[in-house]
Parts: C-alpha cells; sequence; structure tokens
C-alpha cells in the first residue's frame, strides 16, 4: 500500500496506535475540497476503535466547519493555522460559536514583524491577510485593484472562508491591538519564489520567523517563531496526554514536513512534494483524490497493529 523509506532516527510503524493526524487539502480532502464518504466511514470506524482521529491543517478555524460537519465525531482536536493554535471540538460548532470557543494553545506574531512583512512587500503591491484564532481573516486588498480582488477570491475559493477587507494602514493598526496567529503573502504563480527568497533575506534572520510557501504554491505563510505543524502536534499531544510516538501523521505538502517527522510514523501522499516525501518513513501509493488516505489506514489497520490504551482525554 505504500512504498517504504528509510526509517528517520531508528523509527518503527508503532505497534499501538493511539491516533492518526490528518493534512486536509491536498491530504484528506479531495479536490472538491470535500471529505469523500468512503474517507469518512473509514474515520469513524477507527475512532470506534478508541483511536483518536486529529486533523493538523493550515487552515483558519472559520474555514474547518464544514470537514467536522462531514465527520460528525464527537470529538476531534484540531491543530490549525500551520501550528500556531489549537482546538478540541466536541461537536461540529456552528462557525457563530468559534470565537467564544477555548483555545488548547496558541503562538502569535509579533506586531514588529507584521510591519517588517508589509514594508518589505509593499512596493510589489500585494495583498497581506492576518489570521485570528476566532476565525476572523483580514485582508488588505486594493477593492479598486482587480489583480488584488481576484487573488482574494482564489483564496476564498481555496478554503470557502470569508475576509474582511481593510486598507493596510488599518491593518498594520490592528496587529498593534489583535492576536493574530498567522500571515499570508497573496503573491500569485509567478512570484511566490521570488517573495519568499525576498521575506527570507529581509526579515526572517531578524525575526527568526517561519516561512512557507503556501500549498497550492502562489502565496507564502509567515508564522511566529518556531512555529510548524511539527511543533503544533507535539503541544496538542502533551495536552491531551497522547504518545506522539503512537500517531500516525498523513500530508503532502511543504508544511507537513515537519509534521511528519515528529510523528512515530510519518506518511507522504503520492502526491506529495519531494521535500515531505523525503522526509517520511513511507509514501502512500495513491494521492487524496484516489482516496489515498482511507485506503492507506484500513490497509494500516490490518498489519495487525494493536489499539493503544484509549487516553483519559476519551474517557471525559
Amino acid at each position: 500500500m505504500g512504498q517504504k523509506l528509510a526509517a528517520l532516527g531508528g523509527r518503527s510503524a508503532p505497534s499501538n496506535l493511539a491516533c492518526v493526524c490528518l493534512d486536509l487539502d491536498g491530504t484528506l480532502l479531495c479536490s472538491d475540497h470535500r471529505c469523500h464518504p468512503t474517507s469518512v466511514a473509514t474515520l469513524r470506524k477507527l475512532h470506534s476503535r478508541g483511536i483518536q482521529v486529529m486533523l493538523c491543517t493550515g487552515r483558519s478555524p472559520s474555514s474547518l466547519v464544514e470537514v467536522l460537519a462531514d465527520l460528525d465525531l464527537p470529538d476531534v482536536p484540531v491543530v490549525c493555522m500551520n501550528g500556531t493554535a489549537g482546538f478540541v471540538f466536541r461537536t461540529p460548532p456552528p462557525l457563530s460559536a468559534l470565537a467564544s470557543h477555548p483555545m488548547s494553545f496558541s503562538v502569535t506574531l509579533t506586531p514588529a514583524l507584521i510591519a517588517s512583512v508589509a514594508a518589505a512587500t509593499g512596493d510589489d503591491n500585494l495583498p497581506l491577510q492576518l489570521y485570528s484564532a476566532d476565525g476572523t481573516i483580514y485582508c488588505s486588498a486594493n477593492p479598486d485593484n482587480a489583480a488584488e480582488v481576484a487573488i482574494m477570491k482564489r483564496y476564498e475559493t481555496l478554503t470557502g472562508t470569508k475576509q474582511k477587507v481593510v486598507d493596510l494602514p488599518s491593518l498594520l493598526s490592528l496587529a498593534e491591538t489583535t492576536q493574530f496567529q498567522k500571515m499570508l503573502v497573496l503573491t500569485g504563480d509567478d512570484r511566490v519564489t521570488l517573495v519568499h527568497d525576498l521575506l527570507a533575506g529581509s526579515v526572517q534572520p531578524q525575526h527568526q520567523c517561519t516561512l512557507i510557501k503556501g500549498s497550492p504554491s502562489w502565496f507564502v505563510e509567515v508564522l511566529p517563531a518556531g512555529a510548524n505543524k511539527g511543533e503544533g502536534l507535539r503541544r496538542m499531544c502533551a495536552k491531551l496526554d497522547l504518545d506522539v510516538g503512537q500517531c500516525v501523521a498523513m500530508g503532502d505538502g511543504n508544511n507537513d514536513v515537519e509534521f511528519v517527522a515528529v510523528a512515530g510514523w510519518g506518511v507522504s501522499m503520492k502526491n506529495g512534494t519531494a521535500e515531505v516525501k523525503a522526509a517520511a518513513n513511507e509514501v502512500c501509493a495513491f494521492t487524496n483524490d484516489e482516496l489515498g488516505v482511507s485506503k492507506f489506514l484500513e490497509d494500516f489497520m490490518e498489519r495487525g497493529l494493536q489499539t493503544a490504551t484509549v487516553n483519559s482525554f476519551l474517557k471525559k
């Protein structure tokens, strides 16, 4: 079902599986950004056997409502915004409830970092997005600029979320009074590498921030220093008293590299980038559109692995 790769640091597949941790876009979700009923059935089967299902995504909380409703599981830990915030949704929440939903952990951008990114990209008039844990996304796209509006709408189509449009001075003013977990520079397909390298040379050395080329690759993500999905997974496992070594993680993008490396067993999708395949223990033989998550996990269960003792979180 998967191509075995050299184990990293002597890792082997966990004999007691406690948690399956899944990226969304390009991994669990098909190209229509929905979770296929076959995948839902597999995850519910795992949950019924006492295996925790966790989502680890670059998405904001406001873009998760549809996915959580499709899964319809009684409890779903979610590491979102690429490891900068964590939630435990015990039932699929309505969008209106996200603002008051308690966070398991949060890591935030500094106003100085946000201002530095804006200064570095200002000459290119690129729309900037700021993400808060209550689900609000602010965007500095100029409503009179057709190209900026088009790329903003492109992101709305990708994630199914709306944005609050503000001018750049207002965005920077908000950064002084509001905690934001993630920032995006919407570059378009032709400038993503140029902007990434610009920020890597002019902003990253001063602020030690994390930079990620988006998946799909037409935006650059800016995260707080040390933040990534792998650290987010560690934080969530600590909160839930889960052993990260008993987790299987599946992803496809460069933002999943640390995520699959941290887990007890890391799996890249067939459609994964070269970087995530290199970090994984195993490459799934199928893409997300071929329902690779479901096929891999069904095969994984058939390998005779035992279910780890149900953790205290599930007993609450």
